[in-house]
């Protein structure tokens, strides 16, 4: 029998997300800061994070954005850069280099979490663990039906758009 037949009778095992809750728990939200929206990113999401920043702005909301990005310095000064030639650049703050635990406040106190995943096959196989630090975290998320999202969460789980598009994700 070959592989290709035998593998569509094997089962698929979906391991469950994985992060310390009880951690989580034990950090207080930052109190200072209110009304903002994050994204968490890599800065080789390019793409993802000036679909986040675009989406920002043409939303209605009374909100700031900040944006926790790490990875190579020419890539965050390309956000800087993307950010300084927005329509509200002044309500977008970008943070590097954090502490985890000052990460996981934000989380706690942020108006929505940012998932955005393009509709692209590499976006379709990827899991963001930070569903499990986002939830453990107990603000709402915002994403859209893509890939393995649709597994974990749903319209009563999180707000989600149809599509990878500006309009429908502002509108989350």
């Amino acid at each position: 029998m070959s592989i290709k037949i035998k593998s569509r009778r094997l089962k698929f095992a979906k391991v469950p997300i994985i992060c310390d809750v009880n951690y989580i728990d034990s950090i207080k939200p930052i109190t200072n800061e209110q009304n903002f929206i994050l994204y968490c990113s890599s800065a080789s999401y390019l793409e993802s994070i000036f679909f986040v920043i675009d989406s920002f702005c043409i939303t209605k909301d009374k909100v700031s954005l900040k944006l926790i990005i790490s990875g190579k310095q020419e890539s965050i000064q390309k956000v800087r850069i993307y950010v300084e030639k927005s329509s509200k650049a002044n309500l977008i703050t970008i943070e590097s280099n954090i502490p985890y635990s000052l990460l996981i406040s934000y989380y706690k106190n942020a108006n929505a979490l940012l998932i955005p995943l393009p509709e692209t096959v590499q976006h379709k196989a990827r899991f963001p663990h930070k569903i499990g630090e986002y939830a453990a975290c107990k603000s709402p998320i915002i994403s859209n039906k893509w890939g393995e999202i649709s597994n974990y969460l749903d319209e009563k789980s999180a707000f989600l758009a149809k599509h990878y598009n500006t309009e429908e994700f502002a509108d989350r």
